[in-house]
């Protein structure tokens, strides 16, 4: 392999060029607004570079080196393969283990032989894909408070304030349904930001801050409708002649003759009777006092049914996720186990599931914990979206890539998961919801390989990661390895140089990994291929051209 920093920069330059043009083309194209490309090995980065623009609308921003991206399905090998792993090497499970043993409601009677294993390489016999976020109430859905979050900047959102929700029971993106066109894509510039000079692989990477997109407005909120309550009952109101409480009573002409004693007598009686009202006129306020607490008993059992109803909205994302990992308990197999090849995200959103119950910690929390921190990952996280804070992303990077004109969020997407289940599950799941960089990416599959090599035992044992990043063919038509992907035999997105021992995996919103664990050379492509609409696919033959020239350059 050729070694750029033993040659001089205009050497280094021609090897790279051919990779740049095919870059710069890219985005010219329409490819994608934006991408950056990174080429490395366990030594250094060779190939570092950024074109284009992170977001076109409501403003055009450049695209940086250290742009932060909703990763999508990358989120399967990064964050929940290797959870998985962690979970093997403290022997908390094992691979051939049934995935009932953790969670014994999937069980029904194919579901409990379905082993770790079948769900990590796809041959769980599951389907490949349910609208779960749909059986959700639309009018529960969060606004995002995250910065960068940008709203449109033609028209008016659906949920502007003020503006009346949508009815309950709504079905974005339901069948028969098109999304609207958001037209051309406008011209970028697909000037690279910064230079190809290759970095040391110990280099700290750089502290980096969020930058909320320039131009933005706050995000918007939405009022929702009121919930329908039983009216209150009116309080009993007492009528007490044309006089009031406080006044002295009306006194008839008595005879001069009864004298004072009998004045004072029924003077007494007066008060006594005006006792006696205000008791009454206590009891009243008592009565309406019950009243109110009953009123206010039926309000909460009237939400409480609601909830149960709604079987959890997405403004409650803990209730939310509770209803996706349900119907994947009662989700049918479409296939018997161990026999079929299907890529299936909702096997990833079970191993997230399991993940939980077996750590006692949600997934971003056990992933931040013990795989993000320590590697020092300074910009990979889920975007929670139920953080007190403010939803979505709230890393430290200081510019996040937007991604769709969302039909049924009404909302330039940006900080915010992409993948509609994740949402609905509150930005946190096994199959989508990471947010990372290029350079982050970059310093996982590092540490990854360092494992795989014996270098970092107290991290992860060798064996375990070799385990899941081997190759097997058992099942006919299977490429995935333990939550990684295999170039497939024709037509691979990482096109035609990479060696058969290659792992890698693709994202919906524009990235991938390809790693030749043979050659000991990686190429991370991530774009905003779906901003700001997902209805293009050039990407498809992008992809494998891209990747070419990457190892042309270093192998040719």
């Amino acid at each position: 392999m050729r070694a750029t920093h033993d040659v001089g920069h205009e050497a280094a330059a021609r090897v790279w060029r051919a990779l740049d043009e095919t870059c710069r083309r890219g985005v010219g194209e329409g490819v994608a607004p934006g991408m950056v490309i990174l080429v490395g090995n366990s030594r250094e980065i060779l190939f570092h570079r950024a074109y284009g623009s992170r977001a076109l609308v409501p403003a055009r921003l450049p695209m940086l080196p250290d742009t932060v991206f909703d990763l999508a399905s990358l989120t399967k090998p990064i964050a929940t393969a290797t959870a998985m792993m962690l979970l093997v090497r403290d022997g908390r499970v094992r691979l051939d283990d049934p995935v009932s043993a953790v969670i014994p409601e999937f069980s029904d009677g194919a579901k409990s032989a379905v082993t770790f294993r079948q769900l990590l390489n796809h041959t769980a016999g599951l389907p490949a894909w349910k609208p779960y976020y749909e059986s959700l109430s639309p009018s529960a859905i969060p606004v995002p408070h995250s910065v960068g979050t940008a709203p449109r900047s033609v028209g008016v959102p659906p949920h502007a304030v003020g503006a009346t929700p949508r009815s309950v029971g709504a079905r974005p993106h339901s069948v028969g349904t098109t999304p609207r066109s958001v037209g051309a894509t406008p011209s970028v510039s697909a000037t690279p930001s910064v230079s190809a000079t290759p970095h040391s692989v110990n280099a700290t990477p750089r502290s980096v801050s969020v930058a909320p997109l320039s131009g933005s407005a706050p995000p918007h909120s939405v009022i929702p409708a009121p919930h329908s309550v039983i009216p209150a009952k009116a309080g009993i109101q007492g009528r007490m002649g044309e006089w009031r409480f406080d006044d002295p009573p009306p006194l008839p002409l008595y005879s001069r003759f009864r004298g004072n004693d009998e004045t004072r007598d029924r003077n007494d009686e007066t008060r006594d009777r005006n006792d006696e009202v205000r008791d009454r006129d206590d009891g009243v306020r008592d009565r309406n006092d019950g009243v109110r607490d009953r009123n206010d008993g039926v309000r909460d059992r009237n939400d409480e049914e609601r909830d149960r109803n709604d079987g959890g909205g997405y403004g409650n994302e803990d209730a939310g996720r509770g209803r996706v990992f349900s119907q994947i308990h009662e989700q049918p197999l479409e296939a018997v186990p161990g026999e079929n090849a299907c890529y299936s995200d909702l096997g990833f959103i079970l191993l997230g599931e399991a993940v939980e119950r077996l750590t006692g910690k949600r997934l971003d929390r056990f992933c931040g914990d013990e795989i993000f921190a320590p590697l020092g990952l300074t910009s990979t996280l889920f975007a929670d979206l139920g953080e007190p804070s403010g939803a979505g992303y709230t890393g430290s990077a200081r510019t996040l890539a937007a991604t769709e004109d969302c039909p049924w969020r009404g909302k330039i997407l940006c900080g915010e998961v992409h993948d509609d289940n994740a949402y609905a599950m509150g930005g946190v799941a096994g199959h989508a919801g990471l947010f990372s960089s290029a350079p982050d990416v970059h310093r996982f599959i590092l540490f990854l390989g360092r494992c795989r090599d014996d270098a970092e035992p107290h991290f992860l044992p060798g064996a375990i990661v070799r385990a899941f990043l081997e190759a097997d063919r058992s099942v006919p038509g299977q490429t995935h390895v333990l939550g990684w992907d295999t170039p497939s035999p024709r037509g691979s997105s990482s096109g035609r140089r990479f060696s058969p021992r290659t792992v890698g995996h693709l994202g919906f919103t524009g990235t991938s990994i390809w790693w030749d664990l043979e050659r000991d050379v990686h190429v991370i492509l991530l774009t905003n291929r779906v901003h700001p609409s997902r209805d293009q696919d050039a990407i498809r033959e992008f992809r494998p051209r891209v990747h070419d020239a990457a190892m042309e350059a270093l192998f040719a």
